[in-house]
């Protein structure tokens, strides 16, 4: 009987009890149904709580944090609460201003909930997908989407890049990298006159490479990346090796050696005599 007298008085010595006459932060009723749909990681949360009492809690709209108070408060280390910080301001529930007079910012809770961005993560259930699009302070809307016809939908989009792609790809006489140059050929290629030019430019290329060993053809990735320099392309006239037919080259030679031999004129070779 002794010991529980003793566990009470344990007790009621180490039991918390805050009293709101010994303090309090004054949050609106409407703040605290807008937090309690937002999604956010714990430390967030936690330097959410320190500006909340450093600023609603001393009646205040703003109040100069620096971050070892953030630390002391949450035992959140320097480097995570800047962090934290850092992605708050982005979300737009806390505002930071620069002081003027010290190297400590004020922040700010940013009472509008509306203008709160908190990411929203996709849920998948079965084989329907719950895209919710949530805005904080208005009722939650769940847009319902068929797993299969998104997929129908992803899928059509690409077979219409496909169908022309793949047709020039299969021309192209070195297919290497199909991946990069798809992604090349979806930036570059947008028009009709885009997919003629691409067609002239490979043609161009073909012609150029006619006689060039594989090894030393670009990748297609390469290429596809670089297309645009083949459509007005021009032969070098001065690479084209004259053309040898039925062997007149060496009939000409063995003329001109029997002319200078006295073995015929050209005059009678030619029928003139």
């Amino acid at each position: 009987m002794r010991i529980n007298v003793y566990r009470e008085r344990f007790l009621k010595i180490r039991m918390a009890n805050p009293q709101v006459e010994n303090g309090h932060t004054d949050i609106a009723n409407e703040i605290m149904e807008a937090l309690a749909k937002v999604k956010l990681p714990g430390q967030e949360w936690q330097c959410v709580c320190v500006v909340l009492r450093k600023t609603y809690g001393w009646h205040k709209r703003q109040d100069e944090i620096s971050y070892s108070q953030f630390t002391l408060a949450t035992g959140i280390s320097r480097r995570n609460v800047a962090r934290s910080l850092k992605s708050l301001i982005s979300k737009k529930i806390l505002t930071s201003v620069k002081n003027d007079t010290s190297s400590t910012n004020m922040y700010r809770f940013n009472k509008d909930f509306d203008q709160w961005r908190p990411s929203v993560k996709n849920a998948t259930s079965g084989k329907n997908r719950t895209r919710v699009v949530a805005k904080i302070g208005q009722r939650v809307v769940s847009k319902m989407t068929h797993t299969k016809e998104t997929n129908t939908k992803e899928t059509n989009t690409k077979e219409k890049y496909n169908v022309d792609f793949e047709k020039i790809w299969s021309k192209y006489p070195k297919r290497d990298g199909k991946k990069n140059a798809f992604n090349h050929y979806r930036a570059t290629v947008k028009t009709e006159q885009n997919k003629l030019d691409i067609e002239k430019a490979l043609n161009n290329y073909i012609e150029h490479t006619r006689e060039t060993p594989i090894q030393y053809i670009k990748n297609g990735s390469t290429w596809f990346n670089n297309w645009k320099d083949w459509v007005d392309w021009v032969p070098n006239k001065s690479r084209i090796k004259p053309t040898k037919i039925g062997g007149m080259d060496a009939l000409q030679e063995r003329v001109a050696k029997n002319i200078k031999n006295g073995v015929y004129t050209k005059e009678e070779f030619l029928g003139d005599g």
